[in-house]
């Protein structure tokens, strides 16, 4: 009994060494895409805009409603050196945050009358990510990892919509179009959770963050979190 249990236990670590080094991830070039829930932290504006607009006169929010949130994808490419470090480049695209708006204000840059603006403004965020990447293996193919790099985050804007001007009973009405963009180089990190189905394919999920760093920047911060696969050549 007592040798049936020695080599029960030999064919048990016998398997798990195997299992372990079965999972283990080639080092060398890999790529991979990732899917999932984007914010983009666009929706606390009234009037959508990167560029703050000063307004004069007296304003009244008649309505508003906005959505910054959706599905948002990045694909990447990178180099794993060791089992613990890797480099990696990605590019990630965001939903569209839009935004819809309805008020009016009076005196706008000494204009009689009363204007009324409904608008519709649309926000598109694409962004450009290097990090460096720190792994830590675990047993049976999990890995948890970090990391930590910069973006060139860039955002364009488009406003659309009417100005009524109502004065002396009189009113008239003017189309709105307005569009900006901005683009800026911030710090991004991340932390993930991956699984090493093969020698050469992971899946992982993953958090990763855009912060911006100055309290004048218009830009906004953005968040990533999704699920994805990658297929490391060896």
């Amino acid at each position: 009994m007592l040798k049936n249990k020695k080599l029960l236990m030999i064919a048990a670590a016998s398997l798990m060494t195997l299992t372990t080094s079965a999972f283990a991830v080639v080092n060398g070039p890999y790529v991979g895409g990732e899917l999932g829930w984007g914010d983009t932290h666009q929706g606390n504006f009234t009037s959508p805009g990167l560029v703050s607009e000063i307004i004069s006169g007296t304003t009244t929010i008649l309505s508003g409603s906005s959505r910054d949130t959706g599905i948002a994808g990045r694909i990447f490419a990178g180099y794993q050196f060791t089992p613990n470090w890797a480099a990696e480049m990605g590019y990630t695209h965001f939903s569209n945050a839009t935004a819809n708006s309805q008020y009016s204000q009076t005196g706008f840059f000494g204009l009689p009358g009363t204007q009324t603006y409904n608008q519709h403004g649309t926000v598109t965020t694409q962004a450009v990510d290097l990090v460096a990447k720190g792994i830590l293996p675990l047993q049976g193919g999990f890995s948890v990892y970090g990391k930590l790099g910069l973006a060139y985050l860039a955002a364009s804007q488009t406003i659309d919509g009417t100005m009524t001007n109502t004065f002396l009973g009189s009113t008239t009405t003017s189309p709105i179009h307005t569009s900006e963009s901005d683009h800026r180089i911030y710090p991004t990190f991340g932390a993930g959770v991956s699984y090493d189905v093969t020698q050469n394919v992971v899946a992982d999920v993953s958090w990763n963050h855009i912060q911006t760093v100055s309290p004048f920047d218009n830009m906004q911060n953005t968040d990533l979190v999704g699920a994805s696969l990658a297929y490391h050549f060896g």
